[in-house]
């Protein structure tokens, strides 16, 4: 049995309301779906990989690492262990009026699709490539000294991170989102969203075509996620070296390097 306390806890709250309530704390970041906010994972944690948007659909989640998702319902089956009655009740949803998915059923021969990574518009990949190859000149000059000791720090060398085509962005640039090929947006105040490159690490994902991700590493951080990913990225898994026979899987950790 539900306790009464229990119950009135999450009675009546919205998605975000009902995960904030469980320590977790979230920043809103753009009005997509009527309002969108980012922060920790409450499964594989991360400073800004968990979105949701709490008006969206009766209020939506998903993680970017990785990638559960789901509604009120959902989220206190998963985190809290709790039926799919349970969960109703303590929201006060009616069972009857709530539309569950429908499992499709599974084949009796599982094959493996790969996943598909659309790349960004082609001027974006051109202009993200001068941004990367001043970074990585700028890696080597006096101002990008503290950079190169924090990467030494980490135990790479110096062929490493030309392998890696590893830069350091010294000032954050902001840029027209049309201008990059990228759709309009309108930030909460009314305003246009620019394209913002962080100062700080310059960490990129090439392949044949070119550059199609740039994530970078801040420093000095008062406020905000430590590494941000920039609008229009490809969000395909950074492989380096892959002719090698022998991979090493890395999951990044906070205040850790992501190569």
């Amino acid at each position: 049995m539900i306790g009464k306390m229990e119950t009135t806890k999450y009675f009546a709250m919205n998605l975000l309301e009902l995960i904030q309530s469980d320590g977790f704390t979230f920043k809103k970041l753009a009005a997509t779906h009527g309002a969108e906010y980012a922060g920790p994972c409450p499964w594989c944690g991360g400073n800004d990989r968990f979105i949701i948007w709490p008006l969206h659909k009766g209020g939506r989640y998903w993680c970017r690492g990785c990638e559960k998702t789901g509604d009120a319902i959902q989220y206190l089956r998963d985190s809290h262990g709790f039926s799919f009655a349970e969960a109703c009740q303590i929201l006060g949803i009616s069972k009857s009026g709530y539309k569950r998915k429908i499992s499709k059923p599974v084949s009796e021969k599982m094959v493996f699709k790969p996943k598909k990574y659309e790349h960004p518009p082609s001027i974006w990949m051109n202009k993200i490539e001068i941004i990367l190859n001043d970074a990585q000149k700028k890696l080597w000059t006096a101002e990008g000294k503290a950079a190169r000791e924090i990467l030494f720090g980490k135990g790479l060398t110096e062929e490493t991170i030309n392998g890696a085509g590893i830069g350091f962005n010294p000032v954050d640039l902001y840029r027209d989102r049309l201008g990059w090929g990228l759709p309009q947006e309108i930030r909460c105040d009314g305003k246009q969203k620019l394209l913002w490159i962080p100062a700080g690490i310059v960490i990129p994902l090439q392949n044949k075509d070119g550059v199609v991700r740039l994530r970078i590493r801040r420093n000095g951080l008062s406020e905000g996620p430590r590494y941000v990913i920039v609008a229009g990225s490809s969000m395909a898994p950074l492989v380096l070296e892959s002719g090698k026979g022998a991979f090493v899987i890395v999951e990044s950790i906070e205040g850790g390097l992501n190569v």
